[in-house]
């Protein structure tokens, strides 16, 4: 099967082939000249090739990433003398097109030494790189080819515009359906049909490429999980945003599996029409605000202006009011948080927005929309690093801050408190728990950390061998010579015979430094800290309901609109109005924080205790031990024993039997 026929059974019925190729300088990014090429399959001609072994003499440090990947169809692992692994009927048959495409696997003319005489079919530089004549000929210093150009694909129904490197792949990793390239429903047929295995598992149509949503819920919602990844098959940098072709996938494979990849309509990605606006029925700027941390579009962006120091830009992306933010598109395609949304390459450059200063509103209207505000305040995060990256999207949209400074100043619109709908924190605000950035705290407490916690200076010098990324990236990717440091757990399940049924296990290394026991041993301790953090917000729902606070279990959590206590005329909260709300929007922030048990435990402890110390009496006056005990159940059981820990008195100074602490 010739390369041109291969084309034609593979992405796309024709195409315009007339190219150019990007020619750079060998290790730079900067072009030294241009010329104009003709593709045939995925091998650029017009320029001689040189041949694997004089690529690999050279780039000696491409190549030993290259031959990690399936590209080098290395077996076993790491022998570049080997005949390669001839089980691969689609590898071992289709030389000439794209595997071996200039017969650098045949006989001897793989590398000096060798001696076999099977052919050994590879994917090898000039297969995607095109002839390296002309850079050999100059002393390696230029040019190399990189295909760059627009083409269109033509079907019989659809043409589509793409780029020279989406060309390049998709000549063998096959995409788009020959008869209509544009369509965001039909993928491509199966093109290896004439060997085994049929190309199900070598092409990418299960998951490149996205059909919109089906934004027919309550709000606009989405109601159909997505179907793969929304990629811009112009852009000349299409694939290399989330591969780098040098090296194995196993990163990507990773983060397939992790909730950054989540295609799932009812999660984060895909739950709404991330571009709605007015047109959506909702209110200005609805859902804009969201895309700095719902689209890699507008993450990206909003790192990159944070990084830059452009707080113009940043809080332009911030609230949905500029560019780079999706205009309203009925058709939008949702984005996971794909790689380049945290890295600036495919070889882990990450962006760095630097310390954060989150800034906390109540739009009079209730989220999504952001003006006019009832309060706004801010709160500064500290420099972590690497782990920088996390904060934006994992503190929150509202804290317990900008519930205590409603009705203080003359500049944002008035509240009252008996007729206030439930404010929310948003979800999985890990950064806040760690840093007390998020939780309503009580006024006349204190919330200083004891001298113990140290969870918060992972992967810095005050926590020595952790790393120096940060406690983010300290705790959900450390693992040196590990895998799966992108799929973000610091936990997995196993089944062991010490075990009796299938158990959480800690894998992230840095656990070790401070903590004795093995990973299934750690991993039961954890288990009952989650289980125990899980009784106490019990406890505290349990409490919320005694006072008329009664959780919905869905949006909008709570009905009430009236969160003064009986009795108090106060409307503007600052009786009991505040503190009722901010004990509802510490319940709703900690249960959906699954890690908060971890994350700063003893903070979260004190938060819940003193939730329930108000809303038993409307008094900040250590009562929570009593209350549990007089209501005894399983839970409040349970919850005492996970919140108190020292000697509990009564108002009278006495020792209450059976409580067997006070005050977290």
């Amino acid at each position: 099967m010739k390369a041109d026929e291969k084309r034609l059974r593979g992405s796309i019925l024709a195409v315009i082939v007339a190219m150019s190729a990007l020619l750079g300088a060998c290790g730079t990014d900067t072009p030294s000249g241009q010329t104009t090429v003709t593709v045939a399959g995925v091998v650029t001609v017009g320029t001689p090739t040189v041949g694997l072994a004089t690529c690999t003499s050279c780039h000696t440090s491409q190549t030993a990433d290259w031959m990690t990947t399936k590209h080098a169809n290395v077996e076993p692992a790491g022998n570049l003398y080997s005949a390669g692994n001839p089980t691969l009927g689609e590898i071992a048959t289709c030389t000439k097109n794209c595997h071996d495409a200039n017969g650098d696997g045949a006989g001897n003319s793989f590398t000096p030494g060798y001696t076999g005489n099977v052919a050994r079919p590879v994917v090898g530089c000039e297969s995607c790189h095109g002839g390296g004549q002309l850079h050999v000929d100059a002393g390696g210093v230029g040019p190399i080819g990189n295909a760059t150009m627009t083409a269109t694909v033509i079907g019989t129904t659809s043409t589509l515009l793409v780029s020279g490197q989406f060309l390049t792949c998709t000549g063998c990793h096959e995409l788009l359906d020959p008869a209509d390239p544009a369509s965001t429903t039909t993928p491509a047929s199966a093109a290896h049909t004439t060997v085994t295995p049929t190309g199900n598992g070598y092409s990418i149509t299960d998951t490149h490429y996205a059909k919109p949503g089906s934004f027919t819920g309550a709000n606009a919602a989405n109601v159909l999980d997505v179907s793969g990844y929304a990629m811009n098959y112009a852009s000349e940098s299409v694939c290399t945003d989330c591969h780098n072709p040098h090296k194995t996938a196993d990163i990507n494979r990773e983060w397939a599996q992790s909730r950054h990849a989540d295609k799932t309509a009812a999660l984060a990605w895909a739950h709404y029409n991330w571009s709605c606006d007015e047109n959506c029925g909702g209110p200005v700027g609805s859902r804009k605000t969201c895309q700095r941390c719902h689209t890699t579009t507008g993450y990206a962006a909003y790192a990159a202006a944070l990084q830059a120091g452009d707080a113009a830009s940043a809080d332009a992306i911030w609230n949905g009011s500029a560019p780079p933010v999706t205009p309203y598109n009925p058709n939008f395609k949702p984005e996971m948080l794909e790689c380049k949304g945290c890295h600036t390459n495919n070889k882990g450059a990450v962006r760095n927005p630097g310390a954060y200063t989150a800034i906390y509103m109540i739009p009079a209207g209730g989220f999504p929309s952001v003006a006019p505000v009832t309060a706004k305040v801010s709160y500064q995060y500290p420099d972590i690093s690497t782990s920088n990256l996390c904060i934006p999207c994992h503190t929150g949209m509202s804290s317990g801050k900008t519930i205590h400074s409603l009705n203080t100043s003359t500049i944002y619109t008035s509240v009252t408190f008996s007729n206030l709908s439930y404010i929310d924190a948003h979800y999985l605000t890990a950064g806040g728990t760690f840093f007390k950035g998020n939780a309503y705290e009580y006024v006349g407490r204190s919330y200083v950390d004891p001298a113990s916690y140290k969870h918060d200076d992972i992967g810095t010098p005050l926590a020595p061998n952790t790393g120096s990324n940060g406690p983010c990236v300290g705790c959900h990717m450390y693992r040196p010579g590990l895998s799966a440091n992108h799929r973000f757990l610091p936990v997995g399940e196993v089944t062991a015979a010490t075990v009796s049924s299938t158990s959480m296990v800690v894998t992230s290394e840095v656990c070790f430094v401070c903590h004795a026991g093995s990973g299934i041993e750690l991993g039961l301790l954890v288990e009952e800290e989650k289980k125990a953090l899980q009784f106490a917000i019990s406890a505290l729902q349990g409490r919320l309901a005694a006072k008329g606070f009664a959780f919905l279990g869905f949006y909008p959590y709570f009905a009430t609109k009236n969160w003064l206590s009986a009795g108090d005329t106060d409307e503007t909260g600052n009786r009991t109005g505040k503190n009722n709300l901010g004990s509802a929007f510490n319940f709703n922030l900690l249960r959906t924080e699954p890690g908060a048990f971890v994350h700063n435990s003893r903070y979260v402890k004190r938060i819940i205790y003193d939730s329930i110390d108000w809303l038993d009496d409307d008094a900040l006056n250590y009562s929570t031990g009593l209350t549990l005990q007089s209501n005894p159940t399983a839970t409040n059981d349970e919850a005492m024993k996970y919140l108190l820990s020292q000697p509990s008195y009564d108002l009278g100074g006495n020792i209450i039997p059976g409580i067997p602490a006070e005050r977290p």
